[in-house]
């Protein structure tokens, strides 16, 4: 099957039958997603070779997690989107409102006009307030909750999440930053996201 990822034939009979007892599942792009990770593949090929109760845990934990960073990185990705989108709207609809006085000269004896004296060598870059760069994590949320949840975190989780999600790093990026091994970058994700989880969990059943 062209969409089963190299390395998963041949590890054990258990695999291959299972793998052919589900061909639909292979080409679906979540399932592509979660075994592009290395750990979350050997997770799965653990509980299928030998699935003891321990390793079907195991793989539920991991899914769950991974799960998790889906939605939470969609929710990320679409609150920029509007943020961005709301950003431009509003900056084209004062560009329409006042074209002309920003083109007026501050006053008669001066040339210069307003927008003139804007543009200077000590003016802060105008992107720098856009959406698409926030400097913090809880600056994209608008989900209260989500925010709470987010407060939940050790400064170390939190520091991960936000290189993944705003600096958009992998774990081996994040660990060359940190002197550090990607496990220990995944663990730390992991347990950030499962964090999350279980707050949001406990908190909307509530």
């Amino acid at each position: 099957m062209e969409h089963v990822p190299s390395g998963l034939y041949g590890r054990c009979r258990r695999l291959d039958q299972f793998i052919a007892d589900h061909p639909a599942l292979w080409g679906h792009s979540v399932m592509q997603q979660f075994l592009q990770d290395e750990h979350r593949r050997e997770q799965l090929i653990q509980a299928v070779c030998a699935p003891t109760p321990e390793n079907r845990e195991a793989l539920d934990k991991v899914f769950a997690s991974f799960y998790t960073e889906v939605r939470f990185t969609s929710y990320i990705l679409k609150t920029l989107h509007w943020k961005a989108v709301r950003y431009d709207q509003k900056r084209q609809r004062r560009t329409r409102q006042q074209p002309l006085i920003m083109d007026k000269p501050l006053n008669p004896d001066q040339p210069e006009t307003i927008i003139d004296s804007f543009v200077s060598t000590n003016t802060p870059d105008p992107e720098e307030g856009l959406p698409g760069k926030a400097e913090d994590l809880r600056q994209c949320i608008g989900d209260a909750f989500l925010y709470k949840a987010l407060s939940q975190l050790t400064d170390r989780q939190y520091a991960v999440l936000h290189k993944k999600f705003l600096e958009e790093k992998n774990d081996k990026a994040i660990a060359g930053q940190w002197n550090v091994s990607p496990q220990a970058v995944y663990k730390t994700k992991q347990a950030a996201l499962t964090k999350l989880r279980s707050f949001m969990e406990r908190g909307r059943s509530t």
